[in-house]
């Protein structure tokens, strides 16, 4: 995953049942669209997509323009913010927990129903040194399972050039 803040992305599978899949998006470049193949041996077909179409969003909740550390640490302050001036929900400190070879501090909030929050129930693993979430679980509000997240190997200020976003860049497979 690379990412930019001017909302530039590249990502690419490397294991699972999306093995070899690659999606690219630079806002502003190909139509405002991503462009994105599979993985296996329909890899060598390159479709444009809207980021936010039916066809990108399938079994996803967020479109790419909402990937990144940077949406979510927005997320989890506007809802942190609203909580501690409405005084209506709970935050409260679990424990240190090691995850994916980071110690973690571990978060647990809940909030009310019906007050325009993102979701019932959120824990936030928080890297004790750099404060970056590293691993995020959300319940919806009949608990169930929404979504997971985790991030591993965080570098920031990694001298990503136009080269990293360009879909004729030789180390990808567009």
């Amino acid at each position: 995953f690379k990412f930019l803040k001017s909302k530039s992305l590249y990502m690419k599978w490397n294991e699972g049942s999306n093995k070899g899949q690659e999606i690219l998006y630079v806002e502003g470049k190909n139509n405002n669209k991503m462009l994105a193949h599979s993985g296996g041996i329909m890899s060598f077909i390159n479709a444009s997509l809207d980021p936010k179409g039916s066809m990108a969003m399938k079994k996803n909740r967020h479109s790419v323009i909402e990937a990144g550390l940077g949406h979510i640490i927005n997320l989890v302050n506007d809802n942190y913010l609203r909580l501690k001036k409405q005084k209506d929900g709970k935050i409260e400190f679990i424990r240190k927990e090691k995850v994916n070879e980071v110690y973690t501090l571990l978060f647990k909030a809940v909030f009310p129903e019906n007050k325009d929050y993102y979701a019932n129930t959120i824990f936030v693993y928080f890297d004790e040194i750099s404060g970056f979430p590293v691993r995020i679980i959300v319940y919806g509000w009949k608990s169930e399972f929404l979504e997971e997240y985790n991030f591993e190997k965080i570098c920031t200020n990694n001298g990503f050039t136009d080269k990293d976003f360009d879909e004729d860049n030789s180390e990808y497979d567009f």
